[in-house]
Formats: C-alpha cells, structure tokens, sequence
C-alpha cells in the first residue's frame, strides 16, 4: 500500500470531525439483532464490503398505510431500489430526507426507494405523522426483513443501491446534503444503456470535482479460465492510496466500478475451488478506466 497523501490526510480528518453532523451513531444498536415486527432476517456474509457484487434475496415489507412492496417485483418495473436505514430520531435521516424527495420526484418512473426504519417503536402510526410532515411520497416502512442486520448497519441513514440485476452495488452509511446528489447517484443506475452491474464506492462528484479528479471512469476486471470460460467467486481487493474495498466476480466473472480516474491496485485475495491463480498478486489498473483480464487455471 502506498503512503497516505497530505491532501488525503487533511480530508480524512475533515472527514472525522463532520461523521457526527452526517451520521446517527450505533444506529438501532442491539435492535438491530431482532428484525422489526419478528420478521425473517436474510443472512450474509457480514465482513465490512463483502455485500458488494451480491445478489440480495427478494423481501418484502408493509408500509405504514398498508401496501405490502416486494424487492423483485419493483425491480420488474424500476431499474434500481435505493434501501435507506433509518429512524424516526435520527436527525441526519430527517435532515436527508427533503432531498431525497426532490430528486425521488424526477427519478420514480426509472426509481424506487424503500425508507425502512429499524427502530422498533416507530409504529405505523409514527411513521405516518412523520412522513406527512416532511411531505414524503416514497415507501416508508418498519424494517421487517431485518435488513439492519443483515448489513450490520451501525450507523444511520445507510443507503443500499440494488441494480435492476437484484445486485448490490452501492453501501454508504451518512447523509446527503443536497437532492443532486441523489441524481447523480440515480443516474449511475438508471438507463438503457446500463447492461452491467456497475460498483461505487462513492457517490459520483459533481462536474466541477470530476475535473479536478480526472473524472469519472468506469473499470471492468474479467476472470476467465484456460478454455475461456467465466470464473465466479473471485475475490478481490479494489485499493486506492488510502482503503481497500472487497468485490467478488459475478456470474459473468465480471467485478465492474465507477470511480474517478485513478490508478487504482487490484489484490487477488482468493479463488473459487477447483482453480488457480498464478498471476501477479496485486495489479496496476490503467487511470482511464476499461477492462483488465485475468487468466486463471482450472484444475
């Protein structure tokens, strides 16, 4: 790994004195261990990054005026569904809240979102009052799938973006500050074109910051095996200078991000049974972003 800048040192504690501006810390705490109104939780691997790439197992829940809403069926008809963990006390989910409307109201032909809060004495009748108040159109529900756990959420409001593929490709726990950044993470799931689950580790800049970041690329690494076949389950690390976030091929044996130019150094962590990697362990992307093969052997 290479040394921290002092640009990403100066933002990194930037970044820790505003968490409790943007951020309800420990969440629902030990709520968090019974899913809302006894409901089913839906187990996964629970180490932090893991989710990405995942295919998420359909839910459903009940909204507080009644209407029962499942994952796949909305997926049918919208290309993505933007999960927010919340409650009704958290002041940074409140403040979030506006925006996300805004930009809801654009986006609800191509976009869904379910609000499910975690907190067991946000009743339906809590939940109404409140989503009156702030004026709220979207779904708002009690976390009854127990989602909170599954994700090991600890923080609120923690945003979860499944694609149109049921694949996981977006965990940000913090709140947004304005409705545009909503739209743009709209905009990275949402289209005719989007054909291919796509990763973000963050929400993508405004025009301005893209510039300034060498702008926005999207990057594809393909594991293929001697007869070149796809490999699924490969597991990796997607590292910049200062964090490293796990991944793991799909079907297609495809990991694929967006993410801001950059050079980013890829660790083969682990491979499925049955095959072998003798590559080098840890690769240099290309800053402008495309695709990278792998060749792995199957035994």
């Amino acid at each position: 790994m290479k040394m921290k800048s002092k640009k990403n040192m100066y933002m990194y504690i930037i970044m820790n004195i505003l968490t409790a501006a943007v951020l309800c810390l420990s969440a629902c705490g030990a709520k968090t261990e019974q899913a809302a109104d006894g409901g089913s939780r839906i187990d996964m691997d629970t180490r932090p990054g893991s989710h990405l790439a995942n295919r998420l197992e359909d839910f459903t829940f009940t909204t507080y005026d009644g209407e029962t809403l499942s994952l796949y069926e909305t997926l049918q008809e919208k290309d993505m569904v933007l999960i927010n963990i919340w409650a009704t006390w958290c002041g940074p989910c409140r403040m979030e809240f506006p925006y996300m409307e805004e930009a809801y109201e654009d986006y609800k032909d191509r976009v869904e979102i379910f609000a499910l809060s975690c907190e067991t004495d946000d009743t339906d009748e809590v939940l109404e009052d409140f989503a009156g108040e702030l004026e709220l159109t979207f779904p708002i529900g009690r976390d009854s799938a127990g989602l909170s756990y599954t994700f090991r959420v600890n923080a609120i409001p923690t945003s979860i973006v499944i694609d149109r593929f049921g694949t996981i490709c977006f965990i940000e726990a913090g709140s947004q500050t304005s409705a545009d950044s909503f739209r743009r993470l709209f905009d990275a799931f949402t289209g005719d074109d989007y054909t291919e689950s796509v990763f973000l580790s963050e929400i993508p800049p405004e025009a301005a910051e893209e510039e300034t970041k060498g702008g926005i690329r999207v990057y594809t690494l393909s594991f293929k095996d001697q007869d070149g076949d796809p490999v699924k389950d490969v597991a990796v690390n997607v590292c910049d200078d200062t964090s490293c976030t796990p991944m793991t091929s799909n079907s297609r044996g495809i990991v694929r991000f967006i993410l801001p130019g950059y050079a980013y150094h890829i660790q083969i962590t682990g491979v499925p049974d049955g095959y072998e990697y003798s590559g080098d362990a840890e690769v240099y992307l290309d800053a402008g972003g495309g695709i990278t093969n792998f060749s792995l052997t199957r035994e």
